[in-house]
């Protein structure tokens, strides 16, 4: 859809040009839509991840698994890593997925890197989510699906924000928009950084609010 896209959102209505960054770049506007679709999709799925942990101590698999060698720690710790690296690597697939069909629509093979840029750049935030689940788990464990509201408040930021004319600071309040629209706009190597910092301190509360909570007991 990347090459005919200048031409099918040309006379689109201006509700929609609005969404994809107005009229200048809207090819560029609509892949930067495509990318943080995507963000949202492995979103779901960090927060998934965070609740099949939580499924395995309700299920009573944590219990005997912690009162072996294995400490809460590397237990908790060996889940998040692997939800991590799994959303990083799931949104460079997707960026090379986008970046590669977009480059074969509109022969333009600068797009492989500026979409996998794109999409990359998101891992951050995604991080920030599966961080705030690790620190509810670790803390609150029965208010994990909070978590949802995070994506959802991101999802409506992203795609209805500028339709309701949201100040700055409620579209800031969204992880997501810290990062920037690449490739429609410049990356926000200051935004990621914070939401890097800020993810690495939520997995890091919610690991000491979890060595110091009662795991569920089997039986």
């Amino acid at each position: 859809f990347t090459g005919p896209a200048l031409d099918v959102f040309a006379d689109a209505p201006e509700e929609l040009l609005r969404v994809l960054g107005g009229t200048e770049n809207i090819a560029q506007g609509f892949l930067a839509v495509l990318s943080l679709t995507f963000a949202f999709a492995v979103s779901v799925f960090a927060v998934l991840s965070a609740q099949s942990i939580r499924t395995e101590e309700t299920a009573g698999r944590a219990e005997p698994v912690l009162a072996a060698a294995v400490g809460r720690t590397r237990w908790l710790g060996s889940h998040l890593l692997v939800s991590a690296v799994a959303s990083a690597g799931l949104l460079l697939v997707c960026g090379l997925a986008i970046g590669i069909s977009s480059a074969i629509s509109v022969g333009d093979g600068d797009l492989v890197g500026e979409l996998v840029l794109a999409t990359v750049a998101y891992v951050p935030a995604v991080w920030l989510v599966l961080g705030l689940a690790a620190a509810l788990y670790g803390g609150l464990p029965r208010l994990l699906p909070l978590v949802w509201v995070v994506v959802g408040y991101g999802l409506v930021v992203g795609f209805f924000g500028p339709l309701l004319d949201l100040p700055d600071g409620a579209v800031q309040g969204s992880p997501f928009e810290l990062v920037g629209r690449a490739p429609l706009e410049a990356v926000s190597v200051g935004g990621v950084l914070l939401l890097t910092l800020v993810a690495a301190a939520a997995v890091a509360a919610g690991m000491a609010l979890f060595r110091r909570r009662d795991v569920l007991a089997t039986g």
